[in-house]
């Protein structure tokens, strides 16, 4: 969900971006947040670079995520594993 003054004048349907780095992944369905954009995907893919991880998550549509290399560990990432993704709203920028 955008903020209603980011979107107020805008012409739908839009396409947004979030950066990668901007999403927080779940092992669990969070139970309590701030945040009402959560997202439940499967890992599909994952590449380990430079003490990072970059992750390709299936949701109604494909997204990427990077998380350190201790997050990955704790979280046990790996292809096929079901994860929750929470992003803000103000984290999202309008592109189109």
């Amino acid at each position: 969900m955008l903020p209603y003054d980011r979107v107020a004048d805008a012409v739908f349907p839009l396409v947004v971006r979030i950066s990668g780095e901007e999403i927080v992944l779940f092992a669990e369905r969070p139970a309590v947040m701030s945040s009402r954009n959560v997202i439940e995907g499967e890992i599909v893919s994952e590449r380990s670079f430079d003490g990072a991880v970059d992750l390709v998550i299936a949701t109604p549509a494909h997204v990427r995520v990077r998380i350190t290399r201790a997050a990955a560990d704790d979280l046990q990432v790996a292809a096929g594993v079901r994860v929750w993704l929470a992003m803000r709203s103000r984290s999202f920028r309008i592109v189109g």
